[in-house]
């Protein structure tokens, strides 16, 4: 593969379950376990990227079919698949989301903003650097 070429394409959807426990006060907890795949560059090399984000999520208004929320905390990323050499196949960082949602009959659609900040470690030196793996996105939840 030529070094040059070093383009992602992500695919244009997220796919995975999630789990929520609602708490008093408009207060839950929210686990994901998010799957994408991706490709780079040419000779086309394909892999997957596994995100486990673990929220603290707070609903601002608790009445009403239309609940505003934000959310945030820890994710751990991990690539998979992939047939060449990553030097940081996992990661961390922190999310912050911040959306809508959405009762309609017996499901809950949630449509929201995302932003994802993630973190290296340098285990030579001993120290955290920022990694350029930051990203944004618009993601649509659909649940139970």
């Amino acid at each position: 593969m030529d070094p040059s070429d070093t383009t992602v394409k992500n695919s244009h959807y997220i796919i995975g379950p999630y789990g929520e426990v609602r708490l008093p006060g408009g207060f839950s907890v929210e686990i994901d376990a998010l799957y994408r795949s991706f490709y780079l560059g040419e000779p086309q090399v394909t892999g997957g990227n596994w995100e486990f984000p673990v929220l603290a999520k707070y609903k601002l208004l608790k009445i009403g079919p239309v609940k505003p929320y934000i959310e945030g905390g820890p994710v751990l990323s991990h690539l998979t698949g992939s047939d060449f050499n990553v030097a940081h196949a996992s990661n961390y960082g922190i999310t912050l989301r911040a959306g809508i949602e959405i009762h309609a009959l017996v499901l809950r659609i949630s449509p929201e903003i995302r932003h994802d900040g993630f973190f290296l470690h340098d285990f030579t030196s001993n120290s955290f650097v920022q990694s350029n793996r930051n990203q944004a996105m618009v993601l649509v939840g659909i649940g139970f």
